[in-house]
């Protein structure tokens, strides 16, 4: 049945919430297969069959050895030398990571959209795989690997879920210290230099394209035009700096965000400056200058 698929979840507010599937097409390098533990367990069956699956032939054996061998280097930082003290090496072939692991090599790579996260792990040398598919964004996914791959390989007993609680509650923590330290730095009192809606307008950068900013019921308003679900309130923080509150349109759980405007000798708004952190789209790449 068409319907009977998994919809993707995050919290927000504290709260579990069901998104929407969206469109996807465009994001064909993250999420080029829609599929399911069944069909993907016979993709499994395929790659440790080195390329042939229920007798058939499907890519040699040749090709199969060329995607598990390491064609990029990647670090092995101190601390996760400490957590993992038998990994070796790190590294990335042909569409798959790989590392060592009591021994055994690990073929892998993970997967994650909003509301969705996934992994999938082939052991060779135990002629074994296993995927893990997930519709929320907890470390459960993670969880799960580190024991299914550690049974496989009889690693010793380690309390992944343990860990994981743990470093949720430290990020948590660190979050909240990084908040603090925000409002700490505002400057109180202060009025925007102009009038709200002389800051509205549009905003071009020649990468993205439209960002606009409007005046909605006293307050300003800003939309990203080539992501229309991407809206947000600004409210004013200090000066000519307002932070961001995202609409509930936007499915990612941004960190606390900002956004600066720039006055010119004319006394009129010239720049939008997007300070958003996160771990996908770089927003102070934008350079976005006013155009109308």
């Amino acid at each position: 049945m068409k319907d009977n698929f998994a919809l993707p979840h995050n919290e927000s507010g504290g709260k579990l919430r069901a998104l929407p599937v969206g469109y996807l097409d465009d994001a064909i390098g993250a999420v080029r297969l829609n599929s399911s533990v069944a069909d993907l367990s016979k993709w499994i069956r395929l790659q440790l069959g080195r390329g042939t699956f229920e007798g058939k032939k499907i890519f040699s054996p040749e090709q199969s050895w060329t995607m598990w061998q390491p064609n990029t280097v990647q670090p092995i930082s101190e601390n996760a030398w400490k957590n993992n003290p038998t990994r070796h090496f790190n590294a990335y072939g042909m569409g798959w990571g790989m590392y060592d692991y009591y021994g055994r090599k690990i073929i892998n790579h993970s997967g994650g959209l909003d509301g969705m996260l996934s992994y999938t792990v082939l052991i060779p040398e135990e002629n074994a795989g296993f995927v893990v598919l997930t519709n929320n964004e907890s470390p459960s996914f993670q969880i799960m690997m580190s024991k299914i791959r550690d049974v496989l390989v009889g690693a010793p007993t380690r309390d992944w879920n343990a860990e994981a609680v743990k470093a949720v509650a430290a990020n948590k923590a660190a979050d909240e210290e990084n908040s603090r330290k925000i409002d700490a730095a505002r400057t109180p009192n202060t009025r925007p230099t102009l009038s709200l809606s002389a800051y509205a307008g549009t905003y071009t950068s020649q990468m993205y394209g439209d960002v606009t900013v409007s005046e909605e019921n006293g307050k300003l308003v800003m939309r990203l035009v080539p992501a229309p679900n991407f809206v947000a309130d600004l409210d004013h923080w200090h000066y000519d700096t307002f932070e961001i509150h995202w609409r509930p349109s936007v499915h990612y759980n941004f960190p606390r965000g900002f956004v600066t405007f720039t006055i010119d000798k004319n006394g009129k708004t010239d720049q939008l400056k997007i300070d958003q952190p996160n771990n996908d789209f770089w927003f102070y790449e934008l350079d976005l200058h006013r155009t109308k």
